[in-house]
């Protein structure tokens, strides 16, 4: 059995090596409401449970829980410029492009995350 997950290469959960994403997400939304298009209650109740975890934490929880038993773990940090290429030698990084990949798929989740959450009774 495989999993991937994203965790955190330092021991702070609350560090911005995992959750800055989450931190522009909030600016967003708070500047949607004082623009009058977003009421702040929604913001309010606007819940995204997230959690990364150290790899520590991953073996421990593995070896409590006994479900399994963990052969192998890699921990490996992802290129998030889906067109760098580390063999071009006149490669030039583009950050506002690269923002914009990843911003698209991003948006999408976040649009249905938001959705959800104003359908909620």
């Amino acid at each position: 059995m495989l999993h991937c997950l994203v965790g955190r290469s330092t021991t702070d959960p609350m560090s911005n090596d995992c959750c800055s994403i989450y931190d522009l997400l909030n600016k967003s939304l708070l500047d949607l409401v004082a623009k009058g298009l977003v009421q702040e209650s929604d913001v309010d109740s606007f819940n995204v449970p997230y959690y990364t975890p150290k790899e520590q934490e991953v073996r421990e929880i593995i070896k409590e829980e006994g479900s399994f038993n963990l052969d192998k773990i890699e921990v490996f940090e992802v290129n998030w410029d889906f067109e760098d290429d580390y063999g071009n030698q006149s490669y030039v990084f583009e950050k506002n492009k690269s923002g914009q990949m990843l911003q698209k798929p991003l948006e999408q989740l976040m649009n249905l995350c938001l959705l959800l959450n104003s359908e909620r009774p």
